[in-house]
């Protein structure tokens, strides 16, 4: 058995290798484990924040696809036809559709056309219409004459056909019959039928 100091020399062995192992393991643990650095604090990974929520825009719709008619036989083009019906001296007078029945019947009868019915084409004067002079006598003579008068197909006044009518107008009739027959007028019509039409018109003696 050892002695005192055996003993004693053995527990200082035993101190002082224990240590020195321990240091030697705990160093090695810690070349091969990366301890946290006290005071720094761990920063934890936080994932990137979602983007907030906006306005669904919807997606545009396909369009529709038209489907093109596919062509077929084509039936044949109706035609008006429009029926000629006898005029005045053996002249047709179309039965047009924007004339009115009444119009075509005066017409077709021969006689004169009065220029107010609706479809009638009245004559214009190829002048002036002329002045009246009765005279020297008649010079301080107050009229307001109405002449009526056919204007025949060829644009010519009809002489037998002027009558003059009015206030005061019987002084003035030979000098408004001699004024008047002399006139030319484009031939009226009734849609394209030349006819001859009743015109009218009014003077007033002496002219303002």
């Amino acid at each position: 058995p050892l002695g005192k100091v055996g003993r004693t020399a053995e527990r200082y062995l035993l101190g002082g290798v224990i240590p020195v192992a321990a240091a030697l393991l705990l160093t090695l643990v810690g070349a091969l484990v990366r301890w946290p650095v006290p005071g720094t604090a761990v920063r934890a990974q936080v994932p990137p924040p979602l983007p907030a929520p906006g306005p669904t825009v919807p997606k545009p719709k396909p369009k529709p696809k038209v489907e093109q008619p596919v062509p077929g036989p084509q039936s044949p083009e109706t035609k008006q036809v429009t029926t000629p019906t006898p005029g005045p001296g053996g002249g047709n007078i179309p039965s047009e559709p924007t004339i009115p029945e009444a119009t075509l019947d005066a017409a077709r009868s021969g006689r004169p056309v009065p220029y107010q019915l609706p479809g009638v084409t009245a004559p214009v004067p190829r002048s002036l219409w002329p002045g009246v002079n009765p005279g020297p006598r008649y010079a301080e003579h107050i009229a307001d004459v109405t002449v009526t008068f056919v204007v025949l197909a060829d644009g010519r006044i009809d002489p037998a056909s002027i009558e003059v009518s009015g206030p005061g107008a019987a002084p003035l009739k030979d000098a408004t019959v001699a004024a008047y027959a002399p006139l030319q007028f484009q031939p009226g019509r009734v849609g394209s039928q030349v006819v001859p039409v009743l015109m009218t018109h009014r003077y007033r003696y002496p002219p303002n």
